[in-house]
């Protein structure tokens, strides 16, 4: 079924309200939506966020291109890890974020792991918004007692995401967060939506 927009969906699924108990919702570009392309973009942002962070709560500065570096190596090695024990290749920010903090801080581990996991959430939430409607469709949707849940295959683990939705207005809207990066499952695979 193809649609267009909210509202369209909204009178779609009313139609279908009696026949479903779940209503499932990607996240990003159907729920949330970007100011930047490419996506990857916002990985410069943020590590040049938390690069500031990380200087402000010790005095000691960190090169944003260092980190980026640092975060796509960690990522690849995470990435492979999963694979190679019979995951499809994901991984989540916060397992990033500590290989990032322990290579490159072990000293100060814990606040360089705290600025890259803020300045991740600072550039998201400047690169993100709510599409508009969502947050309608989702509570109406809520108060005719289905269950709701969004999925994507994503970085992000569902606690951050869940974090982005609280600040778009979507918290308490969606049952349950489903993402590649915690369960190292993809929908790419499908075995994302199996789970």
């Amino acid at each position: 079924m193809v649609v267009a927009g909210f509202a369209e969906l909204s009178s779609r699924l009313k139609a279908l309200a009696a026949k479903v108990d779940l209503v499932s919702f990607d996240i990003f570009d159907t729920l949330l939506e970007r100011h930047v392309e490419p996506p990857d973009a916002v990985k410069t942002v943020a590590s040049r966020r938390a690069a500031a962070l990380f200087a402000a709560a010790v005095g000691e500065h960190l090169a944003p291109g260092a980190l980026l570096a640092a975060r796509h190596e960690a990522e690849a090695t995470l990435r492979r890890q999963a694979q190679d024990a019979g995951f499809d290749h994901e991984c989540a920010f916060s397992d990033i974020a500590g290989e990032v903090a322990r290579r490159i801080a072990p000293a100060k581990e814990e606040a360089l792991y705290a600025a890259l996991v803020e300045g991740e959430l600072e550039a998201e939430r400047e690169a993100l918004y709510p599409r508009a409607k969502a947050a309608e469709l989702l509570a109406a949707l809520k108060a005719q007692g289905k269950r709701v849940v969004a999925v994507s295959d994503m970085y992000l683990d569902s606690a951050l995401i869940a974090r982005l939705f609280q600040h778009f207005g979507l918290g308490g809207l969606v049952d349950r967060i489903y993402v590649s990066a915690d369960l190292k499952l993809g929908k790419y695979s499908g075995r994302l939506f199996r789970h």
